[in-house]
C-alpha cells in the first residue's frame, strides 16, 4: 500500500505533500488510513466539505489522500472544515513529512 497526502490552499496556496509506503507508517497511522478508507466505497472518491458563507478571510486548507490498494487507487478529498478525526490524527503525525510539491495543473496526477 502506498499513501500520498497533498495539502493545498491556505493564504499562500502552497501545495505540500508526501508519499509513504505502508511499511513506513506506524500501526496507529495504518489504523487511521483504514478508518479513512472506510468512508469511501472501493473505486469511488468522496468529497467532504462544508459550505461557508461568507468566505473566510483566508483560503481554507484542502486535503487529498491517495491510497494505492490492490483494487486500484482510492482518492479521498476533505476540506479543512470537514476533515474527520482520523485525518486530523494522521495530519498531526505526517505534518513534518510534508514538503512543497511542484505546481501542477488541476488534471495532473499527484506524483
Amino acid at each position: 500500500m502506498q499513501i500520498r497526502l497533498l495539502q493545498t490552499g491556505g493564504w499562500a496556496n502552497i501545495a505540500l505533500g508526501c508519499t509513504l509506503t505502508h511499511e513506513a507508517l506506524t500501526a496507529e497511522q495504518r489504523r487511521w488510513v483504514q478508518e479513512l478508507l472506510a468512508l469511501a466505497p472501493p473505486s469511488r472518491s468522496i468529497l467532504r466539505s462544508v459550505a461557508v458563507a461568507p468566505p473566510p478571510p483566508t483560503d481554507g486548507l484542502h486535503y487529498q489522500l491517495d491510497v494505492t490498494v490492490p483494487d486500484g487507487v482510492r482518492t479521498l478529498r476533505f476540506s479543512d472544515e470537514a476533515k474527520p478525526e482520523a485525518l486530523v490524527s494522521l495530519l498531526r503525525t505526517l505534518r513534518p513529512s510534508l514538503r512543497p510539491v511542484p505546481a501542477r495543473g488541476p488534471h495532473q496526477p499527484l506524483e
